[in-house]
C-alpha cells in the first residue's frame, strides 16, 4: 500500500547552458533522492512522463518497490543489462494479477484501470523502463465473471483469441480481468525483440483485430460486444473500418452512411446535369441543322425564281 502522508519534491541537476527559458539537455536528467527501505513510492511528474528512464538503488540490503502512473497508453518493459524481465502473470485462482512481491529486482507489473507501472528495485540494482513494440487492448464481452472462469478464464481467453488471430498463445499476455460485462485486457507481444522481425507483422495482427471486432468475426467463444486497441474504440455497433494512406482509421457508421448519401446525391446530381447538358446540345444541333436546311431552300428558290424571270 503506499503512504501517501509523505512526499519529496525531487530537482534536476543544475544544467550550466540554457536556451532560452529552456535547459540545453546537453546530458541526461538526473534525479537524487534518499529513501525508506522495504517502502512503496509513487513516482509522479509535473509535465510529460519520460518514455525511457533508468533507476538504481544504492543499498547494501532490501529495496523498494516503485509506481509510475502515464498520461499515455503503451506497452513498457523492465529491463536489466538490456534483458526484459517478464510481467508478473494473470493468476486464475486469485483472478488477479498477484502484487509484488518485493523478492527480486525487475519483478513488474501493469495495471491497467490506473495504467500504471510498478516494479521493485532492489540492493545495487540498475534498470530500464522504456516503451516495447506491443499491441495492448481490450476486449468486451457478453459473459459474467463467473462464467467466465468457469470456462477456463485466461487461459481458454488466450488459446480462442490466437486461434481466431492465427498466432501463437505465447505472444498473448492477459494483463488484468475486470466487471463490465466481462472485460479483458490484454497484450500481443512480438516473440522476441529481435530487429529483424518484421515490424508490420503487429500492424497486420493490429488491424486484423479491429476488423474482425468491427465485422463480429472474433472467434472467442463469446459474444464480443466492443474493444479498445490502443487509443481507438471499436464497437461494431456504431462503428466501421476504413483505409486512410495504408492505415486502418476507424469511422462512425452515421458519418458514414450519410457521407455515402451525400456522394450518392452529388452523384444523381452530376447524372442529372449530365443528361440536361446532352439534351441541350441535341437540342442545338437539331436547330442548326434546322436553319442550314432552310437558308439552303431559300437558296435554291431563289435561284429558281430567278432563271425563269430570265
Amino acid at each position: 500500500m503506499i503512504d501517501y502522508s509523505l512526499a519529496n519534491k525531487l530537482n534536476q541537476f543544475r544544467e550550466h547552458t540554457c536556451n532560452g527559458i529552456y535547459p540545453g539537455l546537453f546530458r541526461l536528467g538526473r534525479f537524487a533522492a534518499l529513501v525508506g527501505l522495504n517502502k512503496y513510492y509513487n513516482i509522479e511528474f509535473t509535465g510529460t512522463v519520460p518514455k525511457e528512464m533508468n533507476f538504481k538503488l544504492q543499498s547494501d540490503k532490501d529495496g523498494i518497490r516503485v509506481q509510475i502512473r502515464y498520461d499515455f497508453k503503451n506497452s513498457f518493459a523492465v529491463l536489466i543489462n538490456d534483458q526484459i524481465m517478464p510481467e508478473i502473470e494473470f493468476d486464475n485462482n486469485l483472478k488477479a494479477v498477484p502484487p509484488l512481491t518485493g523478492s527480486y529486482c525487475g519483478e513488474n507489473k501493469y495495471n491497467t484501470l490506473e495504467n500504471s507501472l510498478q516494479f521493485t528495485i532492489s540492493t545495487y540494482c540498475s534498470l530500464t523502463v522504456k516503451p516495447r513494440d506491443a499491441i495492448r487492448a481490450s476486449i468486451r464481452m457478453q459473459w459474467t465473471l463467473s462464467e467466465f472462469f468457469a470456462s477456463g478464464g485466461s487461459t481458454n481467453f488466450v488459446d480462442r483469441l490466437a486461434g481466431s488471430l492465427g498466432i501463437h498463445a505465447s505472444t498473448i499476455k492477459v494483463v488484468s480481468v475486470y466487471e463490465g460485462s466481462v472485460i479483458v485486457a490484454f497484450e500481443i507481444l512480438k516473440v522476441t525483440e529481435d530487429e529483424d522481425i518484421d515490424a508490420n507483422d503487429l500492424k497486420k495482427i493490429d488491424k486484423m483485430l479491429k476488423q474482425k471486432i468491427a465485422d463480429k468475426t472474433l472467434d472467442i467463444g463469446v459474444t464480443v460486444i466492443s474493444g479498445s486497441i490502443g487509443d481507438v474504440e471499436v464497437d461494431p455497433d456504431y462503428w466501421v473500418l476504413e483505409e486512410e494512406n495504408d492505415n486502418t482509421v476507424v469511422v462512425d457508421k452515421e458519418e458514414d452512411e450519410e457521407k455515402d448519401k451525400e456522394i450518392l446525391i452529388k452523384k444523381n446530381a452530376s447524372d442529372s446535369g449530365d443528361s440536361k447538358m446532352a439534351a441541350i446540345i441535341i437540342i442545338t444541333a437539331a436547330l442548326v441543322i434546322t436553319i442550314t436546311l432552310l437558308i439552303a431552300a431559300y437558296i435554291i428558290l431563289k435561284n429558281k425564281f430567278v432563271r425563269q424571270n430570265e
